[in-house]
């Protein structure tokens, strides 16, 4: 958003439970999400809207860290 205001638009808005979201020095948004049943940590490039997984873990994995 603009800091003069205007039209937001949400980066990530998904059904999923995403959480925790920051930037990395690359500018990607790093986050979590439970997106497959069980929390995970993963990267968006939000010029592209690529989306990766970084972590694939069997206890979930909540906070991002850069």
């Amino acid at each position: 958003m603009s800091i003069e205001g205007g039209k937001h638009e949400f980066l990530i808005q998904t059904d999923n439970d995403e959480r925790n979201p920051m930037f990395d020095k690359n500018g990607n948004i790093v986050y979590s999400s439970d997106e497959t049943g069980i929390f995970n940590i993963y990267s968006l490039n939000p010029v592209t809207n690529k989306k990766k997984q970084l972590t694939n873990v069997l206890g979930g994995g909540i906070y991002a860290c850069c």
